[in-house]
């Protein structure tokens, strides 16, 4: 929930509830590759919006020494008057929201300066601990971000503590972080809830938010729940069931095995003719996926093809960087 206006770090942690030194450290590194970050040799570090452009400080000037030249009628520095108010008037110029902090010069902002070189000189993201279940909870949501972001879900720009505090206790009820990837990667695979179902009214379909995910009554139900178990679903081969009716196994009846290992290599051809792997492996026709302990297709079909590299044992063609 930043503003575009840059603030201190240990300033916008206090939106949320942290007041710890050692959290704010934390949450900077954690949130840093998300936020855009003023390190300046000198003064405190500020943080803004992904994308806002920090005012470069302007350029040092060299000072020469000038010539020394008589001054021309210059009244004698007793005959000087200046009133208080309008020299106090004339030495505050306003500064803008988005122009340079003013320099190091003590009062308020020089102290905030010293403190958070104190505390954010060492964050190393090595060296972070993220036991605690708020930190947890903010690193869930940089994870739902980054899934936003992809899938055009609705990001949570706006990171509150209640937010914070509710998507804690939810990590608590499903299992925790890992539980909580699993099931946003589960998305994709619900039409409804990736928004690949137009509404019947003519209005906009369902978009997912980080509101509706922690969500657990109501018309949608238990979301991360169902997520869950549609994630573990996909991960749990016996649940599979294959275009032509076939579930997962069914290779594994008694006999079958030892005949499909007898069929000659032109049956496998003309299968492979006729079903060609693209991306997936048709394990309803062949069995396991080539890589796969149970594979039982002929080393000769395999070889040379770049199967064992591309399947690696699982289902789906594994993508590589």
């Amino acid at each position: 929930g930043l503003s575009p206006v840059p603030v201190f770090p240990r300033n916008a942690a206090k939106r949320i509830g942290i007041s710890s030194e050692n959290k704010v450290r934390q949450l900077l590194a954690l949130l840093e590759p998300h936020l855009s970050v003023d390190r300046p040799s000198k003064g405190a570090i500020r943080i803004a919006r992904r994308g806002y452009v920090f005012p470069k400080p302007a350029q040092s000037v060299k000072n020469v020494p000038g010539k020394s030249v008589p001054g021309k009628n210059v009244p004698t520095y007793s005959s000087w008057k200046v009133e208080p108010q309008k020299l106090e008037e004339t030495s505050q110029k306003p500064v803008s929201a988005f122009a340079p902090l003013p320099p190091l010069q003590g009062g308020a902002y020089a102290k905030e300066a010293i403190l958070q070189r104190k505390v954010l000189s060492s964050a190393e993201p090595a060296s972070i601990n993220l036991s605690s279940r708020k930190m947890a909870a903010l690193e869930a949501i940089a994870e739902y971000n980054a899934a936003a972001e992809h899938h055009g879900y609705q990001a949570c720009d706006n990171v509150t503590f209640a937010r914070v505090t509710r998507l804690a206790k939810r990590l608590d009820e499903i299992g925790g972080l890992d539980a909580f990837r699993a099931a946003i990667s589960a998305i994709p695979s619900d039409s409804f809830l990736s928004g690949r179902i137009p509404s019947k009214d003519g209005t906009q379909p369902f978009r997912m938010s980080i509101d509706r995910l922690l969500q657990a009554g109501g018309m949608l139900g238990d979301v991360l729940a169902s997520l869950l178990e549609k994630a573990n679903e996909a991960n749990n081969p016996r649940t599979w069931v294959g275009p032509n009716g076939k579930k997962w196994g069914w290779w594994e009846k008694p006999g079958l095995l030892a005949q499909i290992k007898a069929l000659p290599l032109k049956h496998w051809e003309d299968a492979l003719a006729k079903t060609p792997p693209n991306g997936t492996w048709p394990w309803w026709m062949f069995g396991p996926p080539p890589g796969h302990a149970d594979c039982f297709m002929p080393a000769t079909l395999i070889a040379g093809r770049g199967w064992m590299e591309k399947y690696q044992g699982q289902k789906n063609a594994v993508e590589h960087a």
